[in-house]
């Protein structure tokens, strides 16, 4: 019985005539190219997510640089409209000086013509922007009465302005030594105190 068994799984494998040719031989790379082209796959997909990673870290610390330059630039800009402010001040302050130049000497007469019992309460000196030679000048003082103006007006010619248009008032009451006296002071062109 079991000759018989061992010939039946022997029947059972008859052989066969191939139906094709066999491939070539060079076919047999195939496989490794296509298995190769997986790998490469892979470490191209590996290597790009590794360099997408890495340019998000970059663009990152370039935003965070980015911030960083903004809040420098904004800090700047701030010290750079300060400096601008005080620069607009301080020729301001040239130019008043610079005008106040040639009314500093009348001051000065103004001042200087007053005697000892004499006050001044207000000294005004505006300078008209059309005409700047025009001085509206206003002087109220207590104590010397006209004597004292007439000084103080002496004072004033000595340096080369002519008044126009002058007007002087007293005091009533409490107030009779005061006196207010305002006219247009005007430099004269030809006078030897004429500053340029």
């Amino acid at each position: 019985m079991e000759k018989n068994t061992a010939r039946i799984c022997h029947d059972l494998k008859s052989d066969r005539v191939d139906i094709a040719q066999p491939l070539p031989s060079y076919l047999l790379f195939l496989p490794i190219l296509f298995y190769s082209a997986i790998a490469g796959a892979v470490g191209l997909s590996l290597y790009f997510f590794l360099e997408l990673k890495n340019a998000e870290a970059a663009r990152d610390e370039w935003t965070t640089k980015k911030m960083s330059q903004q809040g420098l630039k904004a800090k700047a800009d701030q010290e750079y409209k300060a400096v601008a402010s005080e620069s607009r001040r301080a020729d301001d302050v040239v130019e008043w000086v610079e005008g106040a130049d040639s009314i500093q000497p009348l001051i000065l007469a103004v001042t200087r013509s007053m005697e000892a019992k004499s006050t001044i309460t207000n000294l005004q000196l505006t300078r008209d922007r059309q005409n700047p030679d025009q001085l509206r000048f206003v002087l109220k003082f207590q104590g010397g009465g006209m004597l004292q103006l007439d000084r103080t007006k002496e004072a004033i010619n000595g340096l080369g302005y002519r008044m126009y248009s002058a007007v002087h008032t007293r005091g009533q009451g409490k107030n009779s030594r005061a006196i207010d006296y305002q006219a247009t002071l005007i430099r004269q062109r030809d006078s030897n105190f004429a500053q340029n």
